[in-house]
């Protein structure tokens, strides 16, 4: 019987393959969104977590099975999950660039007539406040402060997912005395 050695993958090689995965997927739904003209509702925006968090579960615990004979401990799990949200947010931060000028700049004029009709809907403020409230915004609201702010977001966001598919990943050695 020949002695067969396990291939296992890197932290880093799988963390990629699955980000990117995870990261397409999350691209696809955006386009889908975009082309159903759902691009702003926040509730079908939570999907995305959605797949990102499964993405995580089944590419660390695959990870897992393969590389460690099925077992693995919660850090190993967090930080296998972690850069996998890494990896998926560098990949949607792009694709949230080349949305907001390239595919639909016009987005985010969308973006401000919304802002607007809910500060006039539901502030007290006058049509000057609101006025300097949208040129504030504008500033935060160009795509490459979006891109910004979709990136620390994934970073926080995978950071806090990950603590949570760490624990349906983590799987202890028993070890019998």
């Amino acid at each position: 019987m020949e002695n067969q050695e396990v291939k296992t993958k890197s932290l880093g090689a799988n963390a990629l393959l699955w980000g990117l995965i995870a990261g397409g997927a999350n691209v696809l739904y955006s386009l889908l969104l975009y082309s159903l003209g759902l691009s702003f509702n926040k509730y079908l925006g939570w999907f995305g977590y959605l797949i990102l968090i499964g993405i995580m579960i089944w590419g660390t615990k695959k990870w897992r099975d393969e590389s460690f004979n099925g077992y693995m401990s919660y850090g190993k799990a967090y930080l296998s999950s972690f850069l996998i949200g890494i990896y998926s947010g560098i990949i949607l931060s792009v694709f949230m660039y080349l949305l907001y000028t390239v595919i639909a700049p016009e987005l985010i004029d969308q973006m401000f007539a919304m802002q607007r009709a809910q500060m006039e809907a539901k502030s007290n403020l006058d049509q000057e406040q609101i006025e300097q409230a949208l040129e504030m915004s504008k500033k935060f609201m160009s795509p490459g402060m979006m891109v910004l702010w979709v990136a620390i977001g994934s970073v926080i966001m995978s950071a806090l997912l990950s603590l949570i598919a760490a624990l349906f990943v983590r799987k202890e050695e028993k070890i019998i005395v």
